[in-house]
């Protein structure tokens, strides 16, 4: 969803040299807190305790630990033969399996839900305890102890060791964590995540900051949709755990739990179709239109929850089904009307063009339903009032609204206002806006002579001509089709001539 800020996801930089010492400069490796107690019996009681120093040296301390240690490093790290990763699977099996008498319906309770002392804190939670985290406002989100491109801005995190005289790394000066730590903290949040609900508020806002963090974290990354399925993924229990988080009675969580759901369903490849299916099967539609709905909903939360439904919509004609059944085009029509918050704006006019665009049998009906709503009128003040972004969305929408309901193309036209709204497009300063609106006005008046007096009234060649003048390849050919179709007409010639 689509708009969730990412800190800097590159490796930690290279450590600065210590200043004012002389001699040798020796970097001492952090301490690593031992092996403990449960572990190295469960090792014991599966014949397994010869390993106990090298899965420690993989950073293993508690039991939550190994369920991050996969057959890879089983083999070429720890160097187990078959049979012994097999009694080591074996093992977490059979962990995973107790039952939790203060919490019997979650799942890997004894792993999941043991208390720990201090020596046995989890990566995760010395990660929460960092001024580092995020922290959500009542109107959105808040870093905290970060510089991102200025104070309050969004941008990349300092990396650690650059202009700092002593040279420490890590989350603590704002770097990146190290591949071993990163994995600690994301198998971490994992088991988390499936907790929700069974802890304080304040436990679950902290879970929900860092997931968000670390989704933002790895979605900014290059190669952040090939890891994302492998590294992070809640999986069904998790994401049914963040709906019942979205479901919840306080805001900040439920807007955490939303973000962290757009965030999932962000991806193009075939791990945000499997998020996608997860989040609608774990019973999210409901809860998300109820947010774009909600008046006592924060602004941010509704564009969140917006953009969103915009990623379930656009990929399942199916899905898109099923949203307009649980009323989102009117809710979409209700926001469209918001002009002092141009954001939801743009993500209701986005997830609208998702809505109608899907393919058949559904899109007539989502259209028509469009129609029933007066989206169109909602669309046009968009067009005439808001900023280039909410604009662009919308004309998007109206573009697929022309291409699909015949009716649509004496509404957008019916009086020398509204076709101004839309000739107005011509005139951005965005190409993207340039082509959408040169698409609408070729569209409307290639399939009615009424629509296309009525935008020849609004003196569209004008701008038409302009676009010609521009230089950009996109915006001349797209003006060049359609003042081609104006020129077929009397009136359209002489102004094209003029």
């Amino acid at each position: 969803m689509a708009g969730n800020p990412g800190p800097d996801s590159g490796p930690c930089a290279p450590e600065s040299p210590r200043g004012g010492m002389e001699g040798p400069k020796v970097d001492q490796a952090p301490v690593r807190p031992a092996l403990c107690t449960d572990v190295a019996a469960l090792l014991r009681d599966s014949n397994l305790d010869h390993f106990a120093g090298a899965l420690n040296e993989q950073g293993v301390v508690d039991v939550t630990d190994l369920q991050w240690v996969d057959e890879e490093i089983l083999r070429d790290d720890i160097k187990m033969t078959k049979i012994e990763r097999k009694r080591f699977f074996t093992m977490l099996e059979a962990v995973s399996k107790v039952a939790d008498p203060e919490c019997p319906g979650c799942t890997k309770a004894q792993v999941e839900q043991k208390p720990r002392s201090v020596s046995q804190t989890s990566a995760a939670d010395a990660i929460l305890s960092n001024s580092q985290s995020p922290v959500v406002s009542s109107d959105g989100f808040v870093w905290r102890g970060e510089q991102r491109g200025g104070e309050g801005a969004p941008g990349p995190s300092n990396r650690a060791g650059e202009g700092d005289p002593t040279g420490k790394s890590g989350r603590e000066e704002g770097g990146a964590a190290s591949p071993g730590m990163r994995n600690m903290e994301l198998t971490q949040v994992r088991l988390r995540v499936q907790q929700l609900g069974c802890g304080t508020l304040e436990e679950d806002l902290k879970t929900l900051n860092l997931l968000w963090h670390l989704l933002s974290e790895i979605t900014a990354a290059p190669n952040g949709g090939a890891i994302l399925p492998e590294l992070v993924a809640p999986g069904p229990a998790g994401v049914r755990a963040l709906v019942v988080a979205l479901q919840g009675g306080n805001e900040e969580l439920r807007s955490l739990a939303a973000s962290c759901l757009c965030t999932l369903s962000d991806s193009d490849d075939a791990s945000g179709e499997r998020f996608n299916e997860a989040i609608v099967q774990a019973g999210a539609v409901p809860s998300l239109t109820a947010m774009v709905a909600a008046a006592r909903s924060t602004p941010r939360a509704r564009v969140v929850a917006a953009a969103c439904l915009s990623n379930l919509a656009r990929r399942s004609a199916r899905r898109a089904h099923l949203l307009a059944e649980h009323g989102l085009v009117q809710i979409l029509a209700e926001a469209l009307a918001r002009a002092d918050y141009p954001e939801l704006q743009m993500a209701a006019a986005g997830c609208l063009a998702n809505l109608v665009s899907s393919n058949e049998p559904h899109h007539p009906v989502i259209s028509l339903a469009a129609l029933e709503h007066q989206v169109l009128p909602a669309l046009l003040r968009v067009l005439r009032s808001s900023g280039e972004a909410a604009r662009e969305m919308a004309a998007k929408a109206v573009l697929i609204m022309v291409l699909s309901r015949r009716e649509a193309h004496g509404l957008l036209v019916s009086n020398a206002e509204d076709a101004a709204a839309v000739a107005s497009l011509l005139g951005s300063p965005w190409d993207r806006v340039k082509r959408a609106g040169a698409d609408i006005v070729f569209h409307l008046a290639y399939h009615s002579s009424v629509a296309m007096q009525a935008l020849l009234r609004v003196d569209v060649c004008t701008s038409l001509v302009q676009m010609l003048e521009s230089g950009a390849d996109a915006v001349c050919e797209a003006a060049a089709w359609t003042a081609k179709l104006l020129a077929g007409s009397a009136e359209g010639a002489r102004q094209l001539a003029g």
